[in-house]
């Protein structure tokens, strides 16, 4: 009997172990789960949501927010700091200066950037302002286009004179510039931070440029973007092509920004790009979400959980009615006894 209660207590104890472990596993999966995610947005009118003639437009931070806070099971926090028109130049001299946009990037899971389009836009009104011999500054790329082809028209030869002048822009000043916000953005990060950013994409296709000229600037997009893949690494983000996505096909009557389905498909290939960053982190590719991961986790423990309860029940149920058969076979030896 006494061999029958020791057996019994060891195999209640190891079952009773094996569910506060299910239980601590249990608590310790959902602790891994983040109870909110800061998401920073930095750059220009593409994320700004940007809108030519006041429609409504969902800009993609907007979009990635929502379907990321989906997929993730919890609260998704974006704080939006792109600005109509802003270059890196003008990123650098602004935003970096400012402390609540150091505190975003200090608290951010995930920032995206999309930035670098004003900086050859500027380059080609400079441009077209010393072709045209025009004192005053162009406000906006469509008026400086506009008084060019009216130029080009009169004068042939002034599309030369305009190639020679985009053409010579300082690709060392635009790498200077990116490396320098990359540097600040990178510097007041997490370690733990997933950093996206968007290339460029040609931002005068629907401007009716001449087609010699308009070979000039797909060359240097196609050089700014070098420069954007080139220091990926050094600075730990990942890039997506925005011309291989076909945003150029997506634009509104301007010509250069995004319509919904446009911000739409940035927001999709951003999201896409960000399930790559977290299987690297994971060093492992996984299917499903992180959600959905996390809940089969969750679920498996507490199936362990339940299964440990319930196979100390029927443990005690058998060795119950084994020791009420011992205890009826020892009455009646010991009736036969007497």
């Amino acid at each position: 009997m006494l061999q029958i209660k020791a057996t019994f207590t060891k195999i209640t104890a190891s079952v009773m172990i094996s569910v506060s472990i299910a239980a601590c596993c249990t608590a310790q999966v959902r602790a891994k789960q983040p109870q909110e995610i800061h998401y920073l947005a930095v750059g220009d009118s593409i994320p700004n949501g940007y809108s030519c003639d006041d429609t409504e437009i969902s800009p993609y931070p907007e979009l990635v927010r929502r379907q990321y806070a989906r997929d993730k099971g919890v609260p998704v926090e974006l704080d939006n700091i792109a600005q109509n028109g802003i270059s890196t130049v003008r990123f650098n001299a602004s935003k970096l200066q400012e402390e609540e946009v150091l505190e975003h990037i200090r608290n951010a899971d995930i920032i995206t950037v999309t930035i670098g389009a004003n900086d050859l836009i500027d380059a080609f009104k400079m441009a077209c302002q010393d072709v045209l011999g025009r004192e005053e500054r162009f406000w906006n790329i469509s008026d400086a286009m506009e008084m060019l082809n009216a130029e080009m028209k009169a004068h042939p030869t002034t599309v030369l004179k305009a190639v020679r002048a985009i053409a010579g822009w300082d690709y060392d000043a635009f790498e200077e510039s990116y490396c320098t916000m990359m540097d600040g953005i990178t510097g007041e990060a997490k370690e733990s931070a997933m950093i996206v950013a968007t290339d460029i994409y040609n931002p005068t296709t629907g401007l009716g440029m001449p087609g010699t000229l308009e070979m000039v600037v797909d060359s240097i997009i196609g050089k700014m973007n070098s420069i954007i893949a080139a220091h990926a690494d050094e600075y730990s983000y990942h890039t997506v092509d925005l011309n291989e996505a076909g945003i150029s096909s997506h634009v509104q009557k301007d010509g250069l920004h995004p319509t919904q389905e446009g911000q739409q498909i940035i927001a999709d290939v951003v999201l896409e790009e960000l399930a790559v960053m977290e299987q690297e982190k994971e060093g492992a590719p996984r299917s499903g979400s992180a959600r959905e991961r996390g809940d089969q986790s969750g679920r498996l423990w507490n199936y362990l959980a339940v299964a440990g309860i319930g196979v100390t029940g029927i443990i005690l149920i058998i060795l119950g009615v084994f020791n009420g058969k011992k205890r009826e076979k020892e009455d009646e030896d010991t009736t036969g006894c007497n």
